[in-house]
């Protein structure tokens, strides 16, 4: 509908419509300015968090931002919060996990006693 609204009714096109023609149809003008800036917030907070995994952040990226299909990546804020669930809270899970695992791994081999040679 938006799509028709933009382009005309001579368009035939399988492309989705933009997230600003979303954030237009969801709140309006205001929708354009307030949606956008959730949507970047999150974008500046997931590369800021991501680049902690290495080369695994690019896989992050890519199942966050979603650039297939369009080559558009498209988050809008329904987005937003169907990912915080499903991404977002099971890594952040699996990295606690992680971190735990390396934290008593570290003191299980602190508290190890080593053997001393004593040369002389």
């Amino acid at each position: 509908m938006i799509y028709r609204e933009v382009y005309g009714y001579d368009t035939y096109s399988m492309t989705e419509f933009s997230s600003g023609g979303h954030a237009y149809w969801e709140l309006g003008a205001l929708g354009v300015i307030i949606l956008p800036l959730i949507s970047g917030i999150y974008i500046g907070l997931c590369i800021y968090y991501f680049q902690r995994f290495g080369i695994a952040s690019l896989a992050l990226m890519m199942t966050v931002f979603k650039p297939f299909g369009y080559v558009d990546p498209k988050i809008w804020v329904a987005d937003i919060a169907m990912q915080l669930f499903q991404i977002i809270a099971p890594l952040i899970v699996f990295y606690m996990i992680y971190q735990v695992t390396i934290f008593i791994k570290t003191l299980i081999f602190r508290s190890t006693p080593h053997q001393t040679s004593i040369h002389g």
